[in-house]
């Protein structure tokens, strides 16, 4: 029975402490080969952040975490050329990337730790 409420309670507390995490997402954006834009942003899971660079660069993300080492990464992107909204699970620290067309998209998403903003 105690194994059962430390187990319980061990849990509880893990998702809990999963849904307060805090993120940093740094992305470059490519368009045929040269850099459109490379914003940073810090924003806790399950939020989005939006950005925008002048009037034509658009850039919405959101980190959905998935497990302790990775989480599903939603943007949406807009630019003069045009817009996409690609998906990546991409694990923690390291670079991930998806080429649509003549658009290169980096994401590398790290875990920020509370006291460090």
């Amino acid at each position: 029975m105690k194994h059962l409420f430390l187990l319980s309670a061990f849990l509880l507390f893990s998702s809990f402490s999963f849904a307060d995490d805090t993120f940093r997402v740094s992305t470059s954006v490519y368009v045929n080969g040269e850099l459109l834009g490379s914003p940073e942003m810090i924003l806790e899971s399950n939020k989005s952040a939006t950005l925008s660079i002048g009037e034509s660069f658009n850039y919405r993300v959101t980190v959905h975490p998935k497990s302790i080492n990775t989480a599903e990464i939603v943007t949406e992107l807009s630019d003069s050329t045009g817009a996409m909204n690609p998906r990546f699970v991409v694990e923690y620290g390291k670079e991930a990337s998806i080429e649509i067309g003549e658009k290169l998209i980096t994401v590398l998403v790290t875990r920020e730790l509370v006291g460090s903003l």
